[in-house]
């Protein structure tokens, strides 16, 4: 396969009837066809397809050249949420995306965190979880904040997010597109997605650097360092890099209006793709932030003039991500990933006394750590594919001050979906999980879509679900508490949720309208 200058094209699909095959990166693929008259099908993104027919003889090796005409018209929006590469107008799960200049443009609005970038998204809410500390949480169709997976290129790096500031620490610099899936998919991503999935992309290696520096009139400031490079036709890097600093709002009150912070961050990312499909990408991170809010009498203690609070964070991560083709269209892949978070928390409820202040303090250590494996094979066909594998995961928390809080989940799992299309108008997925949770045992959780396309300018959606998540002790009630208010759980069961929804698209010229 090659374009009009004779340029080699990889990653074009190559199929006649159920074979099929990809093209590498010298633009070769080969097909093992019975004699007879055949008709070849060659398409790729941002290509016109073509088709030829051919009459194979048997027992001979035959050689085409196929040229592809490039298509001007904007590259389709792929996804990848839903465990499979496809464009977003074939994929049976509703997947919201936020992609191109939209992502720019809320990066320049808000380049510290994620808050005003996933305010564009609908179905998705930022909720507040603390007053003080500015922590929130993604709402997805109403659910809470904790029952939405957060994941980066479909690792979850980022833990289970205990306090409700994993949203304030994460710079949309580098990010390509988000990706959600609305209702409950603990069948594709188990029992932390029971509310949905919330995946960022990250952006792939060009060879582009961008320094931004930003100052607003709430005296924040930040600058964030972002390097790309393609060091040859297989490797290439990306570098991500930021300090963020909110000073003190200036307000004679004892409300705080922007929490104090300061932050710094780092991330590199590693990509190498080799022949016939395979692929490998690797990335570790580092953050530190120490921040402090305040709130006014009775907004956490009735008691006190004011509630003053403090956390200091220290988080690192790590993942892999490892694409091996196997045969004409199997993939065997690998996903890892290990997160560590330790934190200090620190309450002090103030009081007047005459012209001194007095108070109490609460003091909390801590730390959580999720490590992650995964192993899985797919199969893509013409008109089925399959995806099938088995994962761990284990989530785990140590306070240094309240014992009884302590925990740790072992979930081991096997999956296995099916993505079906008889026809152009039809096609529909089915998803399967099986968990054997080490506190709450074994649960099955299914789920299944299907996109009808009626005419040309309408098509519909439809999706249903169930899923279970495991209580802790951490909720959107409980983000800004200190955990000595609450009493350790004991007798809880495994929470557990059933979703559906229709969702219809309309298009007609220019616009589009969904519901």
């Amino acid at each position: 396969m090659q374009s009009p200058d004779g340029r080699p094209v990889d990653g074009a699909v190559v199929h006649s009837g159920l074979v099929g095959a990809q093209t590498d990166q010298q633009g070769n693929a080969t097909l093992t066809v019975s004699a007879g008259r055949k008709d070849i099908t060659v398409a790729r993104i941002g290509f016109s397809p073509d088709t030829i027919r051919l009459l194979m003889p048997a027992g001979v090796d035959t050689t085409v050249i196929v040229t592809l005409r490039a298509r001007g018209v904007l590259a389709p929006v792929v996804v990848t949420t839903a465990r499979a590469e496809r464009r977003l107008e074939d994929e049976p799960e509703r997947v919201e995306v936020l992609s191109g200049e939209d992502v720019g443009e809320k990066t320049e609005m808000r380049p510290a965190d994620l808050t005003v970038l996933l305010r564009e998204m609908s179905g998705v809410r930022v909720q507040a979880t603390s007053s003080p500390s500015g922590g929130a949480g993604v709402r997805i169709q109403g659910l809470r904040g904790q029952y939405t997976q957060l994941l980066s290129d479909g690792l979850p790096l980022y833990g289970a997010d205990p306090g409700g500031l994993g949203l304030l620490e994460i710079p949309p610099l580098d990010l390509r597109q988000a990706e959600v899936i609305k209702g409950a998919a603990t069948a594709l991503y188990g029992p932390s997605a029971l509310g949905g999935v919330l995946n960022l992309i990250s952006r792939r290696p060009a060879d582009e650097r961008e320094v931004l520096l930003n100052r607003t009139s709430r005296s924040g400031t930040d600058g964030v360092l972002w390097l790309s490079k393609r060091l040859n036709d297989r490797w290439g890097y990306t570098l991500i890099g930021g300090v963020h600093r909110q000073g003190a709002d200036g307000a004679t009150d004892e409300w705080a209006d922007e929490p104090n912070f300061k932050r710094g961050e780092v991330r590199p990312r590693l990509f190498w793709s080799g022949s016939g499909g395979a692929s490998l990408f690797a990335t570790v991170g580092a953050m530190a932030e120490d921040r402090t809010g305040r709130s006014p009498k009775g907004a956490a203690d009735t008691a006190s003039d004011a509630v003053v609070e403090g956390v200091n964070t220290r988080r690192s991560d790590a993942g892999l991500v490892w694409l091996l083709p196997v045969g004409g269209s199997g993939v065997l892949a690998v996903r890892s990933a290990a997160s560590f978070e330790w934190r200090r928390r620190r309450w002090q409820a103030q009081t007047r006394e005459l012209d001194g202040r007095t108070g109490s303090d609460a003091l909390e250590r801590d730390r959580h750590r999720t490590l992650f494996s995964e192993v899985s094979y797919s199969l893509a066909r013409p008109r089925l594919a399959w995806l099938a594998g088995a994962s761990v995961e284990q989530d785990g928390y140590r306070n240094a001050d309240l014992p009884g809080f302590n925990y740790t989940f072992t979930t081991p799992s096997a999956f296995l979906q099916a993505t079906i299309s008889p026809s152009e108008w039809l096609s529909a997925t089915a998803s399967g999980r099986g968990d054997a949770h080490s506190r709450y045992g074994a649960i099955c959780s299914p789920r299944v879509s299907a996109l009808v396309r009626a005419t040309r300018a309408w098509s519909a959606r439809l999706s249903a679900g169930a899923g279970f998540f495991a209580p802790t002790p951490f909720s959107e009630e409980s983000a800004g508490l200190e955990l000595s208010r609450l009493v350790p759980p004991a007798g809880l069961r495994a929470e557990r949720a059933r979703t559906a929804s229709l969702d219809l698209t309309g298009r007609r010229g220019p616009i589009e309208i969904n519901g």
